[in-house]
């Protein structure tokens, strides 16, 4: 059960924190220019 958890969070965690992160990269850019 803890094992299937863990599996799920870094599913959840590599799923949804490289699309923050190109938002914010982006939101950074235009902040730029």
């Amino acid at each position: 059960m803890q094992i299937i958890l863990q599996l799920k969070i870094e599913h959840y965690n590599t799923k949804y924190i490289p699309h923050n992160y190109l938002k914010i990269k982006e939101f950074i850019l235009n902040l730029i220019t």
